[in-house]
This record gives C-alpha cells, sequence and structure tokens, in this order.
C-alpha cells in the first residue's frame, strides 16, 4: 500500500517539477516490531478538519493510511466538495476512506474539535492502544520515535487575559460545565460520568473543581495523543464540555491534566514533546523555511490551494512529499 500511494504522489508531484526524479521505490524492509509497527497495528490517526474537507483528502489518504492501524477523517463531509470534477482541481482522486461526518455547527470552526476524540471513542475499535489526533493542516512526522505509553500533549501557556477566556467559549462555558457536572454527579452518583470525575479528581490532586475554574490555562491542540486506557475519562468529561460548547484548546490540556500530565499542565512552557514547531503570521507564506524532517510535528501547512497552484504545488511535493518519501524508505516497517 505504502508503495502505491507514493507512487501516485510521485505522479502527482512530476507535473509540476522541471526534472524528472527516480520514481520512488521504498526500501521497505518485512519485520515485525518498532515504533512505525505498532503505529501500523495499533494506533488510530483522527485527522480534524475545522472547516469542510475538500479534495486535498486525498494527499492526506496517501501520505497516512499506509502507517496506521485506522485513519478516520472528522469535520463536515460533502461529497460535492471532495469529489468535484478532477479537472478543476489538481489534486489524486480520493479514494474510499473512514469518516465521522460532523455539522459545521458542531465543529464550529474547531472550537469544539475535541468532539471528534469522543466520536472516534464511541466507534470502540478493536486491538488499537490509542488515538493521535491532529489538524488537517499538522504535518506529523511519524518516523521520528515518541513514547506513547501515556497521554501526550507539548505544553500549555498561562495568561490571565488570554481572548478565550473572556469568551463564551471560556469562562462562561466551563461555569456551565461545571454546574453540569455538579448535577449530574449529585442525581447520580454511580453513573460512568461519577465515575470518571473520581478518578480525575484523585488524579489532579482531589478537587477537580479547582483545577477546572484556574482561569488562566490553554494549550496548543493541534496534534495529541490520548491511550485508549484513558478515554473513558477523556469522553466523559469531553461530553460535559461539549454540551458546554467549551473551546478545544481549553479543554484538551484541562482533560490532560489527570492523565499523567500533570506536572506539564502546572509547570508554564514546560514541553512534553519539545521538537515542535508552530509558526504565525507572514512566517506561515514561507512555511517551507521552518519545516524539517526532524520535527515530531509541524503547524500549520495550509492545503487549500496547494492543488490549484504550481508553485505551492511545487513547494509541498518539494519539501513534504519528498521528506516523506526519503524518510519512509530508510525505516522498516511491514508493508500491507
Amino acid at each position: 500500500m505504502a508503495r502505491k500511494s507514493f507512487g501516485e504522489l510521485e505522479k502527482w508531484c512530476t507535473k509540476v517539477e522541471t526534472r524528472q526524479e527516480e520514481n520512488l521505490k521504498p526500501s521497505i524492509t518485512l519485520q515485525n516490531g518498532g515504533f512505525l509497527r505498532d503505529l501500523q497495528r495499533h494506533t488510530v490517526l483522527i485527522i480534524t478538519g475545522n472547516y469542510a474537507f475538500g479534495p486535498s483528502i486525498s494527499l492526506l489518504q496517501r501520505l497516512h493510511e499506509p502507517f496506521f492501524a485506522t485513519v478516520i477523517f472528522c469535520g463536515s463531509i460533502y461529497p460535492e466538495k471532495i469529489y468535484p470534477f478532477r479537472e478543476v482541481t489538481g489534486f489524486p482522486p480520493v479514494t474510499q476512506f473512514s469518516y465521522i461526518n460532523v455539522t459545521e455547527e458542531e465543529m464550529q470552526a474547531g472550537y469544539r474539535a475535541y468532539m471528534c476524540t469522543s466520536k472516534a471513542i464511541e466507534m470502540n475499535i478493536q486491538n488499537v492502544t490509542g488515538y493521535v489526533v491532529m489538524s488537517d493542516d499538522t504535518v506529523f512526522n511519524f518516523w521520528n520515535e515518541l513514547d506513547l505509553s501515556r497521554f501526550r500533549l507539548n505544553q500549555v501557556g498561562r495568561q490571565i487575559d488570554l481572548p478565550w477566556w473572556s469568551y463564551d467559549v471560556g469562562l462562561p462555558a466551563m461555569n456551565r460545565a461545571v454546574q453540569i457536572l455538579r448535577a449530574r454527579i449529585e442525581s447520580e452518583p454511580n453513573s460512568e460520568l461519577a465515575t470518571a470525575w473520581t478518578t480525575y479528581s484523585t488524579a489532579v490532586g482531589g478537587d477537580g473543581y479547582a483545577l477546572l475554574n484556574e482561569r488562566d490555562v490553554w494549550g496548543l491542540s493541534d496534534w495529541y495523543f490520548l491511550p485508549t486506557a484513558n478515554a473513558t475519562v477523556f469522553y466523559q468529561l469531553a461530553e460535559v464540555f461539549f454540551e458546554a460548547q467549551l473551546f478545544h484548546e481549553i479543554v484538551v490540556p484541562k482533560i490532560g491534566a489527570a492523565l499523567q500530565w500533570l506536572d506539564f499542565y502546572k509547570t508554564t512552557n514546560k514541553t512534553d514533546i519539545g521538537n515542535c514547531l508552530h509558526i504565525w503570521t507572514k512566517a506561515r507564506n514561507v512555511w517551507e523555511q521552518h519545516y524539517n524532517k526532524d520535527l515530531i510535528y509541524f503547524h500549520p501547512v495550509k492545503l487549500s490551494f496547494i492543488g490549484y497552484t504550481a508553485s505551492d504545488r511545487l513547494n509541498y511535493c518539494q519539501h513534504i512529499v519528498r521528506t516523506f518519501r526519503d524518510a519512509i524508505a530508510n525505516v522498516s516497517i511491514t508493508e500491507t
């Protein structure tokens, strides 16, 4: 599958390249074990879209599907946007894919993207050890090994005047969430939610409500990892936060605090992943100057126009497709 996927990407790339390069012939060694083998057998990749997906899904399919147990796209799915007339898009054709379809109102431009993790948990996928969750404009260099035995999120920031907390998706939403939690746990003390809340409170030092009410915490959540062992706690709390309409970058670190991640939550700018990069403003126009193969992940590379302009496609091919190709050609995985 990997050879076929990269072969199709090579064909797509050569249409805009000035010279013909050797077609991808990855030296994939058939062997058991290793980090990539674990991803391929036991890890779900959830790719979220803040807005409706388009035909660029085809690139994400080919870069990721051969290397994970399951790849799920989660966002607003409109067939006419994903399968337009091919001659008006520069993308390879989209093939069959797994998806969770949510409305644009539910996703709220990514403000409640954590719902995708909850819905994937509801699918009860068997024989997996965890979920890598990333936005569709994140580049995950999955050949760089990372301990996935526990929850992973890079870090939190603490800023008392952060705009998110002043919006309705911030403090007002958190107040609603606390009210919902208190009422439901009081009325159903033996429910799964009550059990999850006890687990959460114990893990954060005994008073979960006090931690939720800390109003200066947020964390960039374009990439995180959730072990299946923590799925119940994540799901039960995320359902309440979704109902209360709490913001994604408040929800993920708040829940993560109870998932062997409390030290990172409590310490401003203490990095759990470290080797990752988020870029802003003008740097996004020259993202290729900042991306490199040794990062765990990089954000963002916007795919919206890559298929339509030759210069953007060339840039993507030279810096993303080639990097993936060269990295995969030099690791040992099991070809499927």
